[in-house]
């Protein structure tokens, strides 16, 4: 015998699908943005300014502009264009977000600072709401240490 088609168990059943999808999608923490461009690729104009170089723990660093980002890290604490840093800026975020110990930070910043295994400490900025990577250094001058953040 063929089951009849019922309106009423169908809509049940769909009722039951949404709550599930509903529980697992609040169970979900947020997934991270994937990266789609390097450093190097956003200082040699490869890049807009909306590309995401590396997002981890909700923060994304994007190539950003004079402001924010690659290139205003790149200002004052060089990253080298030939993409020789960029694992190494990509693993100095991502170390200082996962290990670093808040810090004060301006207004509408946050902040976290972290003492790599050699000693340097590495710091990060971001801005609280978007969460867009402001700058990211080394200490010492020109804090460009990207390589001691392993």
């Amino acid at each position: 015998m063929q089951p009849v088609f019922s309106p009423t168990r169908s809509l049940a059943g769909l009722a039951a699908v949404t709550v599930a999808l509903t529980a697992l999608t609040a169970a979900t923490p947020p997934m991270a943005v994937a990266a789609t461009t390097s450093a190097s690729a956003c200082l040699n104009g490869y890049s807009g300014p909306y590309a995401v170089v590396n997002s981890y723990g909700g923060s994304s660093l994007k190539c950003g502009d004079t402001t924010k980002g690659v290139i205003h890290i790149d200002m004052s604490h060089p990253i080298r264009e030939s993409g020789a840093d960029d694992v190494n800026v990509n693993e100095c975020m991502n170390n200082i977000i996962a290990y670093g110990t808040p810090i004060s930070a301006s207004t509408g910043n946050s902040a976290k600072r972290w003492r790599t295994p050699s000693g340097v400490y590495a710091y990060i900025v971001w801005r609280t709401s978007a969460k867009d990577v402001v700058t990211m250094y080394t200490s010492g001058t020109p804090g460009n240490r990207w390589d001691l953040c392993d």
